[in-house]
């Protein structure tokens, strides 16, 4: 029923669809920022309103290929970000390979607390060595 329901919507209002990339583009551009003030290195990819965001060791050179990505991510912070985030009442996937959903019920200042909660909980996360 849900994804009847939801069809429909997307039949009835086509811009749906600009509305997801241009808050999830919002987002992205957001969480970029706040990681890059805090000196934290990190993966955020996206397509459309999927979005992934990825603690790494150390900084990437992603035309190596997306192994290289893979062997710095830094699981145990991600999953320390992950706990501090869903105490803070945001959650997540522990997993920083999992994608987060972004859908037409979230607002701008929802992003904005999103993007407010990851950054208290960052800085409880000890940095990569």
């Amino acid at each position: 029923r849900a994804v009847v329901t939801m069809l429909d919507k997307i039949e009835r209002s086509p811009e749906i669809y600009e509305q997801l990339e241009k808050h999830c583009g919002y987002l992205e551009d957001q969480l970029r920022s706040m990681f890059a003030e805090m000196e934290r290195p990190v993966l955020v990819s996206r397509v459309g309103s999927l979005l992934s965001v990825s603690l790494l060791r150390q900084p990437v050179d992603l035309s190596r290929g997306p192994r290289v990505a893979a062997q710095a991510m830094d699981v145990a912070a991600h999953r320390a970000l992950q706990i501090g985030a869903q105490r803070r009442g945001l959650y997540f996937h522990p997993s920083p390979i999992e994608p987060w959903f972004i859908s037409t019920a979230h607002s701008v200042e929802d992003l904005d607390y999103v993007v407010a909660t990851v950054r208290d909980a960052l800085a409880d996360v000890p940095e990569s060595r």
